[in-house]
């Protein structure tokens, strides 16, 4: 009587699906429900040559042989009129057929507002660069010294939850 042959384990689809502010979507799909480890790499920049990794997360894959996984980051948010290039590379092992996968898209912050116009939740009057006869960085501000043992705490407050 003959044994049935066991399937060899691998992984023959990855693909990162989608990327935005929070991550990205990885699916991966094995031959057999054994583990399979998924490295993602995060990687933001303004320009290919200038992208900056994250330090890669590697997370485990058990019990099934489809996965259509979110692996979050946080993106940095483009300032307004910037863009940014995101690329989030996946990796498995055992190694998917065809390799390492990547996706790369931009993200680009809002319009700017133009020179003279307030800032939403701005001093009504004043304008983009701040209040009449000064900018908002050249007001007095508040500064006291900390005196021993008043621990950075604004007066009145006795650090009673």
């Amino acid at each position: 009587m003959r044994t049935p042959s066991v399937p060899a384990h691998g992984v023959d689809g990855l693909a990162v699906t989608g990327i935005d502010a929070s991550g990205a979507t990885i699916a991966v799909r094995a031959s057999t429900t054994a583990d399979v480890a998924l490295t993602v790499t995060f990687a933001e920049g303004p320009a290919e040559d200038r992208l900056l990794e994250a330090p890669p997360v590697t997370l485990t894959l058990t019990g099934s042989g489809s996965y259509l996984r979110t692996v979050t980051h946080a993106f940095t948010v483009p300032a307004c009129g910037q863009t940014l290039l995101r690329r989030v590379t996946a990796a498995t092992w055992p190694p998917a057929a065809g390799g390492v996968r990547s996706l790369t898209v931009t993200a680009t912050g809002g319009p700017c507002p133009a020179p003279g116009t307030p800032e939403p939740g701005g001093p009504a009057g004043g304008s983009a660069d701040g209040p009449a006869g000064g900018s908002a960085d050249d007001a007095p501000q508040d500064v006291t010294d900390d005196p021993a043992g008043a621990g950075g705490r604004p007066s009145g407050d006795d650090g009673a939850l």
